[in-house]
């Protein structure tokens, strides 16, 4: 088996920029199918584009189920987003028979690779290929984990920075960042920095935001559980205010 490591970086890849004001973005999922159809669901419903922030797959009972339910989504709706995370990464690189020389891919390689009939496993792999690693809608930048910089444009940096970074670095003033990865009990609508990965495969929920990418404004939050039934569905202002950053 090859290393990753010892490949050159991957370049970051990017989707054009649109012109759309409103997208509803949901955080990690994490192997629960009932999340993603719901979250599917969700974004048809409201009638505006979608962003799904990676991770995809480890740690629920369904990541073929999920994977299915996203490439389906990612044909039927050309102007959805869906970005690439670290696990998703990692799978891919254990379907190309690269393994993590720190062992991060372990669940991936003995839990998540033997659901995945092997004739099937070309085609997935073909569409993780196919995912970027940031994205920009107006005045946000989207991104799985973050990145270390506030100088380097997010152009210049690799997919693993992209994916495997847990936040953005203090004295960031440029878009609003809004990622996922890094684990939160409730979404941090911060200025300039949005996390929703609120522990969707870790008994928690996946959230959905309806921003407005064009004032950078959080509009409505749903939270999802890992079955999809609709938990609750409140105005982000109702959270926003009391949002702070964890210690």
């Amino acid at each position: 088996m090859t290393d990753i490591h010892t490949h050159k970086p991957e370049q970051s890849k990017a989707l054009p920029k649109k012109q759309d004001e409103h997208v509803v973005c949901f955080g990690d999922i994490h192997g629960h199918l009932g999340a993603a159809e719901g979250a599917i669901a969700l974004a048809e419903r409201i009638g505006v584009p979608a962003v799904f922030l990676g991770d995809y797959v480890d740690r629920g009972p369904d990541n073929l189920g999920v994977l299915q339910a996203m490439m389906r989504a990612s044909n039927t709706h050309r102007d959805w987003i869906f970005l690439l995370g670290n696990h998703d990464l990692m799978l891919r690189h254990v379907i190309e028979g690269n393994r993590h020389p720190d062992g991060y891919d372990e669940r991936t390689f003995s839990e998540t690779l033997p659901m995945i009939p092997v004739e099937l496993r070309s085609s997935i792999k073909a569409w993780l290929l196919g995912l970027p690693a940031y994205c920009r809608r107006g005045n946000c930048l989207f991104v799985h984990g973050g990145f270390t910089s506030v100088s380097l444009p997010v152009e210049a940096l690799d997919c693993e920075e992209l994916v495997w970074t847990y936040g953005i670095p203090d004295g960031w003033n440029g878009e609003t960042v809004v990622r996922g990865h890094a684990l939160v009990d409730e979404p941090e609508l911060l200025p300039l920095n949005i996390n929703i990965n609120t522990r969707c495969g870790f008994g928690g929920y996946l959230t959905g935001l309806l921003l407005n990418t064009a004032t950078q404004t959080p509009e409505r939050l749903w939270s999802i559980a890992e079955n999809g039934e609709i938990l609750e569905e409140k105005p982000a202002s109702d959270l926003r205010n009391s949002s702070r950053p964890q210690p």
